[in-house]
């Protein structure tokens, strides 16, 4: 866990505009709609920084901040590949194509 969080100038500055406006949008309605924890950690392989918003003590998604790119991973438990596998034809073909590459772990996919 970082010791200090990165103010959101250093991430605007890492992302830039456009990644940096996705990132405030995504960020405020998971913040909006969610009774989450944020914790930030070094991103490593994946990126510069990592942010991980938890509810209940699972991770309910994880942005990985790099030069100029937002990563989302969104973790999916056995509910969430119940519903989507039940709307799958409300999402688009690329989404679907995500979701079907994604590799599924024993805690989620």
């Amino acid at each position: 866990m970082l010791a200090v969080k990165p103010t959101q100038d250093k991430i605007r500055a890492i992302l830039g505009e456009e990644a940096f406006d996705l990132w405030d949008a995504l960020r405020y309605f998971i913040l909006d709609h969610y009774n989450v924890d944020l914790s930030w950690d070094e991103g490593g392989k994946y990126g510069i920084y990592e942010c991980k918003f938890r509810k209940s003590g699972k991770t309910l998604c994880t942005f990985y901040i790099k030069e100029n790119e937002l990563v989302a991973l969104i973790i999916f438990g056995k509910g969430e590949r119940d519903k989507f596998e039940a709307e799958r034809r409300d999402f688009s073909p690329q989404l679907q194509q995500i979701y079907d590459a994604a590799k599924t772990y024993h805690d989620g996919k």
